[in-house]
């Protein structure tokens, strides 16, 4: 019987812990209502728009339903791209001026979520006709903050800078 019994706790201890891991997707609430996820990286595919534009388009699903009200929520986002001496992280949208070749481009990066997860679209601001390499994006890696309005509005922080965002979220 005392084997049962401790066989049982055994499997009971197990099946939490591959639940535990399956849910690492969305992170913590560091801050009451506020979700975050991990660091991630995007596939992103090449998107053809009506007015002969192309663009890149990733996406990020939510594996575990982020249950928020978009009216009462802020929708952040950053990006961590590799630097010299180490990442540079920015906030979404941005643009971004990268040297390829004998040129300059510049990218258009910009986010939005819904019920099914994180897009992401990259669009050469350049020329709309000519795609991005989606290479320019590989070691790239991303992250999506939600957050309550009232917090948003309450911590007085830039949340332009990344490192004050993560001090104030204690992420």
């Amino acid at each position: 019987m005392k084997k049962l019994a401790i066989s049982s706790a055994i499997l009971m201890l197990a099946v939490f812990v591959m639940s535990c891991n399956k849910q690492a997707d969305l992170v913590t609430r560091p801050v009451t209502g506020t979700i975050v996820s991990d660091w991630f990286s995007l596939f992103v595919d090449q998107v053809s728009d009506d007015m002969g534009g192309v663009y890149l388009q990733g996406m990020k699903p939510f594996y575990n339903q982020a249950a928020y009200n978009k009216n009462s929520h802020v929708e952040l986002a950053y990006v961590s791209m590799p630097g010299q001496q180490a990442a540079v992280i920015s906030h979404l949208p941005m643009n971004l001026e990268l040297s390829q070749g004998a040129s300059d481009h510049i990218y258009g990066f910009s986010f939005w979520m819904d019920n099914a997860g994180f897009f992401l679209s990259i669009q050469n601001l350049n020329d709309a006709t000519i795609a991005p390499d989606p290479s320019i994006i590989q070691d790239f890696k991303f992250r999506y903050i939600i957050i309550p309005r009232q917090v948003y509005h309450t911590l007085g922080i830039d949340w332009d800078n990344y490192d004050e965002v993560a001090q104030a979220l204690h992420l």
